[in-house]
Order: C-alpha cells, then structure tokens, then sequence
C-alpha cells in the first residue's frame, strides 16, 4: 500500500492560495451577515459569534505556530 506523496511547491502554493480565499469568502460572509442582522436590530448571537471565535482561533493558532518556529533554521 502506497502512502502519501509530498507535494511540491506549485501543489502547496495551490493549495494555500484556495485555503486563504475560503478563509476570506467565510470572514466577509460572517461580517455581511453580523452587519445585517445588527442594522435590522435582529440578534446577531449565531453569526458574531462564529465570527468572533474563528478569529480567536486563526490568532490563536497562528502565534501558537510562529512562536514553535522562533529559533529555527528552516
């Protein structure tokens, strides 16, 4: 049984590229939906709350994953 195979740089570029824009079309969906709901004085609980604890975790994340490079020569 064969594993899996390491993408090269064209895969990988590929790859982060369709992962920064899904982020982005979700960050811009969740902001237009929060922003709605707050200018029809509906509660806005679902959407900001997602909107709100993705941030938190893409921040999270990504110091979590700069600071575990610090010190590195890669």
């Amino acid at each position: 049984m064969k594993g899996f195979r390491k993408m090269d740089e064209m895969e990988k570029y590929i790859s982060y590229k369709s992962v920064f824009w899904t982020y982005a079309y979700m960050v811009a969906f969740l902001a237009v939906w929060v922003a709605i709901d707050l200018f029809n004085k509906v509660s806005a609980g679902i959407p900001l709350f997602l909107f709100v604890t993705q941030m938190l975790v893409q921040t999270s994340i990504r110091f979590a994953l700069e600071k575990r490079m610090d010190g590195k020569d890669e």
